[in-house]
């Protein structure tokens, strides 16, 4: 899992994806579905850049 400084002030997020749907199994046959809403989930890949250093999360 990534920390993330608690000051993000400095710090800047970019979409570097579109959404995705995300799925509970490898074989893409269950959609994972929020507990509490009962939406679907989704993936997106978002550009991390803090301190000269840049890195993708998902």
């Amino acid at each position: 899992m990534k920390t993330m400084p608690i000051d993000q002030s400095q710090a800047m997020l970019i979409l570097a994806s579109e959404s995705r749907p995300y799925f509970k199994d490898r074989d893409g046959q269950q959609p994972a579905i929020d507990r509490a809403t009962g939406a679907h989930l989704h993936l997106v890949d978002v550009m991390f850049a803090f301190s000269g250093r840049a890195e993708v999360i998902t």
